[in-house]
């Protein structure tokens, strides 16, 4: 079953996206402002590497699994503590 949503406040990750990038939201602007990753927290390293990759859905990762899914796909495993938005980290690899 994959993982899409922050499950204690019923917040799809796709709406959550779009959130963040029409406002240009970081990780804790997000989680103020609509309480995901503030219930059981299970949701937070899903909803930051959403935040870095643009991606809204994944499976179920250990933290090895993180940070082997964010070298794969180019990031430094410490751009998903910033919370950078997805469209600033793909600008930095598209000029980088």
């Amino acid at each position: 079953m994959p993982v899409s949503r922050c499950v204690c406040h019923r917040l799809p990750f796709e709406d959550l996206k779009a959130r963040a990038a029409a406002r240009s939201l970081t990780f804790d602007a997000l989680k103020k402002e609509t309480r995901c990753a503030s219930g059981c927290g299970m949701c937070e390293p899903y909803v930051r590497l959403m935040l870095v990759t643009g991606e809204t859905s994944f499976r179920v990762l250990t933290a090895a699994a993180i940070r082997k899914h964010l070298r794969d796909r180019g990031f430094d495993e410490n751009t998903v503590a910033t919370g950078a938005a997805a469209s600033s980290a793909s600008e930095s690899r598209a000029t980088g």
